[in-house]
């Protein structure tokens, strides 16, 4: 297997996991589950709530998709909080919930009104392989950092 067929092999995978994952935001109206590829009819309506057309979900945990000890995780979080409050972003707390229950649910952030340039910069900043974004009226899509 050549080094390229192994980075495939190894990006397959993980898009696996990331398609296999519920990405819950708790909104003030109750929970609103986004799964990859599947339009949302409430993601969409708390998007009109927000007044905004664009989102990411966004994670400081495990980075490079290797897992981190928890209360690493919960630090790298506590500083997204901040950079996300320091920069005026909207956004609501969320978590990865995967499918296998052999994985523990990763805390995320559902930032609103971001465009997905800014929000791959973003989850490069903190390690992170991809994020599940989207706009207003679509399905959320799976965007890979590199």
């Amino acid at each position: 297997m050549t080094l390229s067929e192994g980075r495939t092999e190894a990006r397959e995978i993980l898009e696996a996991a990331y398609r296999q994952t519920t990405y819950r935001v708790n909104s003030a109206s109750g929970p609103v589950d986004i799964r990859i590829g599947i339009r949302s009819g409430s993601l969409d309506r708390l998007l009109e709530a927000h007044q905004v057309r664009e989102w990411a979900f966004v994670t400081a945990s495990n980075p490079g998709s290797r897992a981190s000890p928890e209360h690493e995780n919960a630090r790298r979080n506590a500083e997204l909080e901040q950079v996300l409050r320091e920069a005026g972003l909207q956004f609501l707390h969320g978590s990865g919930v995967p499918d296998e229950s052999g994985w523990q649910p990763e805390r995320s952030y559902l930032v609103l009104g971001i465009t997905n340039a800014d929000a791959i910069a973003m989850a490069n900043r903190w390690g992170q392989r991809a994020i599940v974004c989207g706009s207003l009226g679509n399905a959320p899509k799976l965007a890979w950092t590199d």
